[in-house]
């Protein structure tokens, strides 16, 4: 009993230790607004050049840029400082174009949605080393080319495969085949990308923790077929990484790569994996680069805790679905899918104000096929880059699978019950929620089940 006391009191004496490091790295990295460079020029009109640093987002209206500012009317800044362009989605832009613009400099503002629910835009922004933005400026190409040798071939590769889909595939299925395969940001429209939402499906538009898992998976077994265990981690894992920063490294596929990078290692060199110390050293490395990320990124916030759930709760519900076939992995797909959406739906309610009423049956009848999309609009690229016909008639197989996933997306989306508005969730109450939901989830199992 003396045992336990000390470990217990040594646990919490480690994780307040490890609290305190990193509230003192978060305001390490807080700049004040005042000491940045492009401060003075704010709420002025100015012409600004720099450099593209990241693959352009393509919106309905508009496209978005994150430029590194270098010159400020040709005077030259000590450091550059990146900026968030909104630019008319006429222009061609791309990853290493040099542009000069000119325009008022304005810093972001916070704004309130529909639904009442105030919006920290600033930190969001600031997250990603944001402080300033620049609306519909006029912008001049100066050069091309630059940047990353690597990262920029990597994107001109994925704009080579989404002409090849959109080639083969028509929209809006294009878009989400688009979204599952690269984690594109194409728009599918307002109305369904509202479907999406209502119906707690907005996960498989862009790119996830799970669809990252499958790709990391494909990779794994194909180096391992082709080469010797060692050169095939190495190559695997070099893989892995060009997959993150050709699909914009967002905060889920970097969780995922890292945790698919550490299974890897721990194969190669005859380690046990252990996934919840996995996602713990993902997060960990995570917010030691980027501390704002765990107080401000959404993504980051929503696949941890859905990851979470899947690793802890899913074990612990299994016993509620016994009744239910494991052919086909459908027990294990019911349970995960009620997990994930049990853990993170606090959460979902507290920053979105929405509650989907029919999250659960709407993920039931989408995630099982998600696999088998994935492989066949990979299989369109390849063969439709060696024999176009054949292409279009694997893609028929995609499309109408696709086309099976929108449908399902339009009927429970357009159901007047599919979610319901939340205007006000307060904080409080998501910790209590959590709080109740691990007690529950460590405590013994007592092996009841309600079926």
């Amino acid at each position: 009993c003396l045992a336990r006391k000390e470990y217990a009191i040594l646990l919490l004496s480690l994780f307040f230790f490890a609290g305190s490091l990193g509230i003192i790295r978060f305001y390490l990295s807080d700049i004040p607004l005042s000491a940045t460079q492009l401060f003075p020029y704010s709420a002025q009109r100015i012409v600004l050049s720099g450099l593209i640093i990241d693959e352009p987002d393509v919106r309905e209206g508009s496209i978005k840029l994150h430029v590194d500012i270098r010159e400020v009317d040709t005077r030259t800044l000590q450091n550059p400082e990146t900026i968030l362009v909104t630019a008319s989605p006429y222009g061609s832009y791309h990853y290493g174009d040099e542009i000069s613009l000119e325009g008022t400099l304005a810093l972001p503002q916070n704004f309130t949605n529909d639904l009442g629910k105030s919006f920290d835009y600033i930190s969001y922004l600031r997250k990603d080393g944001i402080s300033f933005e620049m609306k519909d400026p006029e912008v001049t190409l100066v050069s091309s080319g630059q940047g990353s040798f690597i990262k920029r071939n990597l994107l001109r590769f994925k704009e080579h495969i989404l002409e090849k889909i959109s080639a083969f595939i028509h929209p809006p299925e294009s878009s989400l085949l688009g979204g599952l395969l690269l984690g594109t940001k194409q728009s599918l429209g307002a109305g369904l990308k509202d479907n999406f939402v209502k119906t707690g499906t907005i996960h498989i538009v862009a790119l996830s923790g799970y669809n990252v898992t499958i790709v990391a998976e494909w990779i794994m077994k194909l180096f391992g077929m082709v080469f010797a265990a060692t050169l095939a981690t190495s190559v695997g894992i070099l893989a892995i990484i060009f997959f993150a920063v050709m699909t914009g490294g967002g905060s889920t596929v970097l969780r995922a790569s890292i945790m698919a990078i550490l299974v890897l290692i721990a194969r190669a060199t005859g380690r046990n994996y252990e996934i919840g110390r996995a996602l713990l050293l993902a997060a960990v490395a995570m917010i030691a680069i980027n501390p704002w990320t765990l107080a401000y990124d959404v993504s980051f916030q929503l696949s941890f805790l859905a990851t979470v759930g899947l690793i802890y709760l899913a074990p612990k519900i299994k016993h509620w679905f016994h009744k239910l076939p494991e052919k086909y992995g459908i027990q294990d797909l019911v349970t995960s899918t009620v997990a994930t959406n049990i853990f993170v739906m606090p959460f979902i309610v507290y920053q979105m104000g929405i509650f989907s009423v029919v999250a659960l049956p709407a993920n039931f009848l989408i995630l099982p096929i998600i696999p088998l999309t994935m492989l066949f609009g990979f299989l369109t690229l390849v063969v439709g880059s060696i024999v176009p016909l054949f292409g279009q008639i694997v893609g028929i197989a995609a499309f109408a699978l696709l086309a099976y996933e929108l449908a399902v997306i339009r009927f429970f989306g357009n159901l007047p019950f599919a979610s319901i508005s939340i205007s006000h969730f307060p904080f409080t109450l998501v910790i209590i929620l959590y709080i109740l939901l691990l007690f529950w989830m460590f405590k013994p199992d007592n092996n009841k089940s309600p079926l």
